[in-house]
């Protein structure tokens, strides 16, 4: 829940110059802050089966290196279609 809070805050602050950068109208580039919000609220029940069969440790790891390998690919991403896609 941190990681979404900061991560959510960030892309939010960083929203005018994510629509400059890529060149791409506000309403394209409202699609990255849908996407994320519904993939997340997709995994989360998830994750939580997932605690309950792997351990807890286990699952947390996995999270954070899922995370930060989905963070990392939208950093690189040159246009919004992939930034969406990597979301």
């Amino acid at each position: 829940m941190l990681l979404f809070s900061m991560s959510i805050s960030s892309v939010a602050v960083a929203f005018p110059v994510l629509i400059s950068d890529l060149n791409t109208s506000i309403v394209i580039a409202g699609w990255v802050l849908t996407v994320y919000q519904l993939v997340f609220l997709t995994v989360m029940p998830l994750t939580g089966k997932i605690g309950e069969v792997l351990g807890k440790r286990r699952t947390f790891i996995l999270c954070v290196s899922f995370f930060t390998v989905g963070s990392a690919l939208c950093a690189i991403a040159p246009n919004v279609g992939l930034l969406i896609f990597f979301g």
